[in-house]
C-alpha cells in the first residue's frame, strides 16, 4: 500500500508542477500496482489521477468523463483524503470549463463506462500518444502531452 500511496502522491505533485511526462509515468506505475495486487477501488484512484492530468492539460471533456466513471462506481466514503481532495479540485475546475450541455453529455458517457474499461482506454490513449510522437522522430517521446507535437 505504501508504493500505491507514493505513486499517487508523486503523480499529483507532478501534475501540479506541470510535469506531464512524469505524472503519466507515475499514473502508469500506479495502474500496474493496482492491477498486480488487485487493490480495492484502485482503478478509481488511477482515474482520479488521469482526470486531474487531463484537466491540467486542457482535455476537460475526458476529465469530466473519467470523474463520472469514478462517481458511478462506488460511494465516496471509501476514498483516501488525498483522492477526495484531488477529485473535488478537478471537478471544481471543470465546472467553469464546460458548458452545461457538454458537461451533462460527458457525465452521462462517463457514468455508463465501467471503471476498468475507462482505465484501459486511458492507458491505451497515452500509449498511442507516446507512439505517435516517437514515430515523428527527434521529438521527446512524451512531448505531445505538453502541447508539443
Amino acid at each position: 500500500m505504501q508504493r500505491f500511496s507514493q505513486q499517487f502522491l508523486a503523480a499529483v505533485i507532478a501534475i501540479n508542477e506541470n510535469r506531464t511526462e512524469a505524472a503519466c509515468d507515475h499514473l502508469r506505475s500506479l495502474a500496474g500496482i493496482v492491477r498486480e495486487y488487485a487493490i480495492p477501488l484502485g482503478e478509481q484512484s488511477c482515474l482520479i489521477g488521469f482526470a486531474s492530468l487531463s484537466a491540467n492539460t486542457g482535455d476537460h471533456e475526458t476529465a469530466s468523463r473519467l470523474l463520472a466513471s469514478v462517481k458511478a462506481a462506488a460511494p465516496f466514503p471509501f476514498r483516501t483524503p488525498v483522492e477526495v481532495i484531488v477529485y473535488r479540485h478537478t471537478a471544481r475546475a471543470l465546472r467553469s470549463s464546460l458548458d452545461p450541455n457538454t458537461a451533462a453529455r460527458c457525465r452521462a458517457e462517463g457514468a455508463a463506462t465501467p471503471v476498468s474499461r475507462a482505465l484501459d482506454a486511458e492507458l491505451a490513449r497515452h500509449d498511442a500518444t507516446i507512439s505517435t510522437v516517437a514515430s515523428a522522430g527527434g521529438v521527446p517521446v512524451r512531448a505531445a502531452w505538453n502541447g508539443v507535437a
